[in-house]
C-alpha cells in the first residue's frame, strides 16, 4: 500500500502559486542614462523594458504629459518644445497587479545662436554665394 500525504502536496501547490503570483516585476527605461542632455524642439524616444512580473503589462508615462506622445504603450516619444528640466517616469502594473517604476531626468537647453553671413536680402537666380555661420559646435547644412 502507497501512502500519499495530500496535505503535503496541497502546501508545496500553494507555495508555487504564492510564488508566481508575486514574483518580481522590474522596468528599465531606456536608454538608460540617468540624465539626458537634449536641445529643445527636438525628441527622444524612451522604451520601459520589463523582465519578471506576469503578463499582460499596462504601462503609465507620467511627467510632462503634455509632451509625451502615447503614455500608455511601452515606448513613447518626449517632444523638447521649451528649455527646462523634466523628470519623466514609467509605472508598469503586470497582470497580479504588481507594479514597478522608473525614471529619468531629461534637460532640455536652448538653441544656441546661430549668426549667417552675408546677410542678403536677395539673391539672383545664378549668382554663388559663400555662406558662414558661428555659434554652435556643429553646423548642419541643408538645401
Amino acid at each position: 500500500m502507497i501512502y500519499i500525504n495530500k496535505s503535503k502536496y496541497l502546501f508545496i501547490l500553494l507555495i508555487f502559486i504564492r510564488l508566481n503570483l508575486f514574483s518580481q516585476i522590474t522596468v528599465n527605461i531606456r536608454p538608460t542614462d540617468d540624465t539626458l542632455i537634449i536641445c529643445a524642439e527636438s525628441f527622444v524616444v524612451l522604451n520601459a523594458e520589463v523582465t519578471g512580473g506576469t503578463s499582460p503589462y499596462t504601462y503609465n508615462w507620467y511627467g510632462a504629459d503634455s509632451l509625451l506622445l502615447n503614455n500608455t504603450s511601452p515606448s513613447t516619444t518626449f517632444l523638447s518644445e521649451a528649455p527646462g528640466t523634466y523628470l519623466i517616469g514609467c509605472q508598469v502594473t503586470d497582470g497580479n497587479g504588481n507594479t514597478a517604476t522608473d525614471s529619468i531626468i531629461i534637460k532640455v537647453y536652448p538653441l544656441p545662436p546661430l549668426v549667417v553671413n552675408p546677410q542678403l536680402d536677395s539673391l539672383c537666380i545664378g549668382d554663388s554665394i559663400t555662406l558662414t555661420a558661428n555659434g554652435a559646435n556643429t553646423i548642419l547644412w541643408f538645401n
